[in-house]
């Protein structure tokens, strides 16, 4: 009988080939043969929803691993996170982002940049780079997407000269201009 581990490893080769379907029925196979899912198998499927687009499907893992007692951790939340930020649930993003800092967890790059994607598709540029500079605060570093991101909505909603002064942060962080 597989194990855990072995089954956390087939859930996330599937998730990272965007087969989903196979993702879900490996979880149902496991949950059938009594194999306990842990806080990676829930993050590697919840993952895996993020890729199909059923943000929906994400949340009701994470209320599944809730129930079952199991604390989801920084990656869990950052791809609960990522699954309503690619569907445009953007608030339901945000909202994760406090509920992760409420439980304690620190955010990571990926939390950051999901975070400032969502703030994007919301057009609230101040808390985009708000979060930019939390992030550099808190010493995870930015990547191209955070940038990028934090630049087209200073540029689309905010001051210009703000979006300016981001792009050129982020040419003085080696990121260039084409990257994305």
């Amino acid at each position: 009988t597989p194990s855990v581990i072995s089954y956390n490893a087939a859930i996330s080769a599937c998730e990272k080939a965007q087969r989903w379907l196979r993702a879900f029925a490996l979880f149902r196979e496991m949950r059938g043969r009594a194999v306990a899912p842990n806080t990676v198998t829930y993050s590697a499927i919840i993952s895996a929803c993020a890729c199909s687009h059923h943000w929906e499907l994400a949340l009701g893992f994470l209320a599944d691993m809730r129930q079952r007692a199991l604390a989801p951790n920084v990656v869990t939340y950052s791809a609960a996170m990522c699954a309503c930020q690619r569907n445009w649930q953007w608030e339901r993003a945000l909202h994760m982002l406090s509920e992760m800092r409420a439980e304690g967890l620190a955010p990571n790059a990926v939390s950051y940049t999901v975070a400032i994607s969502a703030c994007a598709q919301g057009g609230l540029w101040r808390d985009a780079v708000g979060m930019l500079a939390e992030m550099r605060r808190r010493r995870a570093t930015p990547t191209a997407v955070s940038y990028v991101e934090a630049v087209d909505v200073c540029g689309h909603f905010g001051p210009w000269h703000l979006a300016l002064a981001v792009f050129a942060e982020m040419q003085q962080h080696g990121f260039r201009p084409n990257a994305v």
